[in-house]
């Protein structure tokens, strides 16, 4: 078993996983698919905020910190490797594309990572 078959069964079951029945993985894959690449980055994003964003606020309830990491961390992978190809560069972007600009440049909704930062309503 390859690890991004592991992955992919892993985002599968963050999406999916017996208690969401949205298609989360399969939207932000299919948005930084090739034929994105003439859209702009920050359109991209936002496009892929509104559903994370979305997502995260549905499901907040029970242990969900470590799907949420799941989730960020392929949410990141995949922006990053969309703009690599989109330049019509080679590798993955881990060291060319800094996490600050995912976040403070482009605007990319930061997925909470721990329970208390999760947002609460007042009662």
């Amino acid at each position: 078993m390859s690890s991004h078959a592991a992955t992919e069964r892993k985002i599968t079951a963050a999406f999916d996983g017996g208690r969401i029945s949205s298609d989360g993985g399969v939207i932000i894959h299919e948005r930084t698919t090739r034929q994105w690449y003439a859209d702009e980055p920050a359109s991209t994003v936002a496009r892929i905020n509104s559903m994370i964003r979305g997502w995260c606020g549905y499901f907040d309830q029970g242990p969900v910190v470590e799907i949420h990491e799941i989730v960020r961390a392929y949410t990141e992978r995949r922006v990053r490797r969309w703009l690599m190809r989109r330049a019509g560069r080679r590798g993955v972007g881990f060291r060319q594309i800094p996490t600050e600009y995912l976040y403070e440049t482009l605007g990319l909704y930061s997925v909470p990572r721990r329970r208390i930062d999760l947002p609460r309503a007042k009662v």
